[in-house]
């Protein structure tokens, strides 16, 4: 987690320490625990590694699970004023719609799964390469629109999409698989006509068809 302030001191003698603490009834009391690691960046950045939820006394998930966050330099004082951080139930992927589509994107997939977040943070990442927007629909359904096909990738590889709530910081790791496929093309039909009470079998002819290829008939 990156927290942005100033005055920060970069100190082999007196580290710089990150501080979660979740108060308790009285505005007095309060349980807390310090970052297991501190990264000094600059006197107005540091990046700190959160604790698990579980090690702060009283700290829950969700909106109740906010905890202050403070900063000190010396491990005796800390920053006044502190910004608050919320803990949240890992995101889960546990099915695609559809599993492939075209190398050149674009394909709406419909992800199920658990723990997503309404969140400008919402995430598809397609195989640790390409982050795109999610769409949210509810906590256990978003809509990620398909990245094109990377230059000097083959066709047919197949991509981890895994969803993050905050940008990418964290993600999940379930592994559903999607395919890159060659664009598919139509040359030929036969019969080109047919019964208007429909029934009559048409072979298609073409490049890029797949297991999970559909024909579609409408007006031109």
């Amino acid at each position: 987690m990156t927290v942005s302030g100033s005055n920060f001191v970069d100190s082999t003698e007196t580290p710089t320490l990150c501080r979660f603490e979740v108060f308790g009834p009285a505005s007095e009391q309060y349980q807390h625990v310090d970052s297991p690691a501190v990264e000094f960046v600059s006197d107005s950045e540091v990046v700190c590694e959160m604790p698990p939820a579980a090690d702060i006394g009283g700290a829950t998930v969700g909106m109740n699970g906010r905890v202050s966050v403070r900063i000190s330099n010396n491990g005796q004082d800390f920053s006044p004023v502190s910004t608050t951080f919320t803990y949240y139930d890992p995101p889960r992927v546990q099915r695609l719609v559809p599993t492939s589509g075209p190398s050149s994107g674009g394909t709406r997939l419909q992800v199920s799964g658990t723990n997503f977040l309404q969140s400008s943070d919402l995430i598809c990442r397609f195989g640790g390469l390409v982050s795109t927007t999610a769409s949210w629909r509810s906590p256990t359904e978003i809509i990620c629109e398909a990245p094109e096909l990377p230059e000097g990738i083959d066709f047919n590889t197949a991509f981890a999409v895994e969803v993050s709530n905050n940008g990418g910081a964290d993600l999940s790791s379930d592994g559903a698989l999607y395919a890159y496929n060659l664009p598919s093309s139509l040359t030929s039909l036969s019969p080109s006509t047919g019964s208007e009470y429909g029934g009559t079998l048409v072979e298609v002819r073409g490049i890029g068809f797949s297991e999970t290829t559909l024909c579609r008939f409408d007006m031109t």
